[in-house]
């Protein structure tokens, strides 16, 4: 299993969803240009909005990849004939959020007393 998942492959598979063609068809470069576009700003717009932070577009968490692959066909949408999906762009950072948090760890805590 995939531990990360690169820039291209998000691009392809958000390009797969536009076109509604199965995984592994090939795609112009043109349209690859167009849907690489938005990656950039997607992935600025996250972090400033405090939803995740991808440090290298090509090393992306594997756990991330289907939500980021879904807002990016979204916002990529309206190039391709589609609307924008506003509400399940919500869902999905909500579910981004999810995912990046941190869990409990269960420990007991140790007081420290002065």
């Amino acid at each position: 299993m995939d531990v990360v998942r690169t820039r291209l492959e998000l691009v392809n598979e958000a390009l797969g969803v536009l076109l509604n063609l199965p995984a592994g068809a090939a795609f112009s470069d043109e349209d690859i240009a167009t849907v690489g576009g938005y990656v950039d700003p997607m992935l600025a717009e996250l972090a400033a909005d405090e939803v995740v932070y991808v440090a290298d577009s090509d090393e992306i968490p594997a756990e991330w990849f289907l939500c980021l692959q879904g807002i990016l066909a979204s916002r990529a949408g309206p190039r391709y004939g589609s609307g924008r999906d506003l509400a399940g762009e919500e869902r999905l950072k909500a579910d981004l959020r999810r995912l990046s948090s941190s869990k409990p760890t269960y420990e007991v805590q140790k007081a420290v007393y002065y």
